[in-house]
């Protein structure tokens, strides 16, 4: 239906403000005492946000971004952002960026790169200018869009709710106005705008989505965009709904512990919305790990791993463990004297001679050992175990590699890489929180022996 023949130009600028007022009042937007950081491109879709703005009083600097990827395109847009700026007496602020050098250092796509230089720049400005919320000039169409690009990435239920009206401090007043509605806009208010020549390239997803997918879905059905844009809204609801559940979830099945995090693996009750959990975990602890890839995890055999910017995610009998990538597979810490504090990655140990008061006084805990050691026994080291190594444990018969001892005593994956061992005489004298080894042990009765104690760097 061509809406301008049953609308006059007048009812088109009145149904687009009042609906637009109507949802910024209903979220909580802004309101009239609010200063705005308003973005804007030059296109269509901004440069009539601008106009509204403008026409209905409200407070805003203007932000635009030369992103120099369009050569003098780029420029141009400029221009005409700065030329409406001072021709309506709007306050603007102008930032150029080198937005291929950028995403070539962060090793990022340029559209993300200049995703992220954007919105950077507007918080920096926004607490600069002390504005209450960052205005964009999302609308319905893009919402339609964000929906199709999260199903092809595999992001969920949460991926299919679209876009918020608020998120952090940026605010989408024009999300429920339509394209079409904000180009009728335009016309009949002569807005000037450039169109950006790369909206137009379908070999970007988003444009292919725009250009190819929508465009034929609209042909089986006209109303499409109002469907789709009815049943985000209701897949929103849903979220919401998942939210207050995933809330009891993480409290029953996340644990801290310093810097790992373990999330227990779901029952049957819980496997069809597990994914969804995980995705609404992770964008809380601001993890981003690829969900393409977390069901291959979770189905995978014990000690199946996925790495992702500076985290591991791992697979552990019965439940999952998120932990910082570090790597101290060549830390050799030496001991010459005690008393003596070793630092060993994230662990601490503490050497010092004690004297036994019999049998009942060794101790009995795991992070704390007694060993048949002295003077002469110096030096003794701490390293990070390697393939091949092996020990003789304290209650055992023969000999036992150490991953062997690792996996039986069910330590997790992701610690057992930077597992320490402690070396004397080149013989493993103690496997930490596991068994010492049976040619240094304790009877009780001995004059002085060797304590070992270990603890966390973050428990002292």
């Amino acid at each position: 239906m061509n809406r301008s023949v049953c609308l006059t130009p007048k009812d088109i600028i009145m149904e687009l403000r009042i609906k637009a007022l109507n949802y910024i009042y209903e979220h909580r937007l802004f309101d009239e005492k609010d200063h705005l950081i308003l973005g804007l491109s030059g296109g269509a879709d901004s440069m009539a946000l601008a106009h509204f703005l403008k026409a209905e009083g409200y407070s805003f600097t203007i932000a635009h971004c030369n992103f120099q990827l369009r050569n003098e395109s780029s420029d141009l847009d400029q221009q005409l952002v700065e030329d409406w700026s001072r021709t309506n007496g709007v306050d603007f602020r102008i930032k150029s960026f080198d937005t291929k050098a950028y995403s070539k250092r962060q090793k990022i796509s340029v559209e993300m790169a200049a995703r992220k230089l954007r919105y950077d720049w507007f918080e920096d400005l926004a607490k600069e200018l002390d504005a209450n919320a960052i205005a964009v000039a999302h609308h319905v169409n893009d919402q339609v869009e964000t929906f199709f690009l999260n199903i092809l990435r595999g992001s969920g239920i949460k991926g299919c709710k679209g876009m918020n009206p608020r998120n952090g401090n940026v605010v989408r007043p024009f999300l429920q106005i339509t394209k079409p509605e904000i180009e009728e806009y335009v016309t009949q208010n002569k807005i000037p705008f450039r169109d950006d020549e790369t909206n137009l390239d379908t070999t970007f997803l988003r444009n292919a989505i725009r250009h190819r997918v929508v465009p034929e879905l609209e042909k089986i059905n006209p109303s499409f965009i109002y469907i789709m844009n009815g049943n985000i809204k209701r897949i929103a609801g849903v979220w919401s709904f998942l939210e207050m559940h995933f809330i009891e979830m993480e409290r029953k099945m996340v644990k801290k512990s310093r810097d790992i995090i373990t999330i227990q693996l779901p029952n049957e009750k819980q496997s069809h919305i597990y994914l969804d959990f995980l995705n609404y975990l992770f964008a809380k602890e601001n993890f981003n790990f690829p969900m393409t890839e977390i069901q291959s995890i979770i189905d995978g055999q014990v000690g199946k791993y996925v790495k992702y910017k500076g985290y591991v995610l791992n697979k552990e009998r019965g439940y999952l463990s998120i932990s910082p990538i570090v790597d101290n597979t060549n830390l050799n810490v030496e001991i010459n004297e005690i008393p003596y504090v070793a630092e060993f990655g994230e662990y601490e140990f503490y050497f010092k001679y004690v004297k036994p008061q019999g049998k009942n006084s060794i101790p009995t805990i795991p992070d704390i050992v007694w060993l048949n050691l002295s003077e002469k026994d110096l030096p003794m080291s701490l390293r990070v175990w390697q393939s091949g190594d092996a020990m003789k444990p304290f209650g055992m018969t023969g000999t036992k590699k150490i991953k062997k001892m690792l996996t039986d005593s069910h330590v997790p994956s992701s610690q057992r890489k930077n597992y320490p061992v402690l070396f004397v005489n080149q013989k493993v004298a103690w496997l930490p929180g596991i068994r010492p080894g049976r040619d240094y042990i304790v009877t009780g009765n001995e004059e002085q022996v060797l304590e070992i104690r270990v603890t966390y760097k973050e428990s002292k």
